[in-house]
């Protein structure tokens, strides 16, 4: 029998996608609609939905938004005096009461154990993006060695996982600019 995994903030389910081809059956819940989402789906607040029903599933898999510790979610906080929510701690909380073993995922500086670190790069993709894995209760993960990256962000460059500049770059009219990466430290 398939495990079955609860894959909150869900998105239109592209992590969702990896697990469900791993052979977990996968289940869906995020805030907003996702019309596209392969799978089942469930409309809801995450954190409430891991409390009401996170007992009923054999893995929690985690991507909070990322926007609190993001490069571009700091600087738009300070230029344009937006907040976000930390949901990383409360996430992790839900999970924990109901005992499940669990993944939560996201950027680099968020509150985070770095059991796990991958890149974009890794997969195929064309961007410079990092990711860290905080894995608990019980799942046990190697590590993979991935080659130093090819690619190059030069300075004053902006890279998304879009290619297209960030948002704070488009909001204001490109004044704001990221220093260099480098992959390989």
């Amino acid at each position: 029998m398939k495990k079955v995994l609860l894959d909150t903030y869900c998105g239109a389910g592209g992590c969702s996608v990896g697990y469900a081809r791993a052979g977990f059956h996968v289940v869906g819940v995020d805030a907003k609609p996702q019309p596209n989402y392969p799978y089942e789906f469930h409309q809801s607040d995450a954190i409430e939905f891991i409390h009401k029903h996170g007992h009923e599933f054999d893995v929690i898999h985690a991507s909070p938004p990322c926007q609190k510790y993001s490069v571009a979610g700091k600087a738009c906080q300070k230029v344009l005096g937006k907040e976000y929510p930390d949901l990383v701690d409360p996430t992790r909380q839900a999970i924990l009461t109901v005992d499940r073993p669990y993944i939560i995922e996201n950027v680099p500086g968020a509150p985070l154990r770095k059991d796990v670190v991958l890149y974009g790069h890794a997969f195929g993709l064309k961007v410079l993006r990092q990711r860290w894995f905080e894995i608990g209760n019980g799942i046990w993960l190697m590590n993979p060695i991935i080659p130093p990256s090819k690619l190059r962000v030069n300075k004053g460059e902006l890279v998304t996982v879009a290619g297209q500049g960030s948002s704070l770059r488009r909001l204001t009219g490109g004044g704001v600019r990221s220093a260099s990466i480098d992959l390989e430290r």
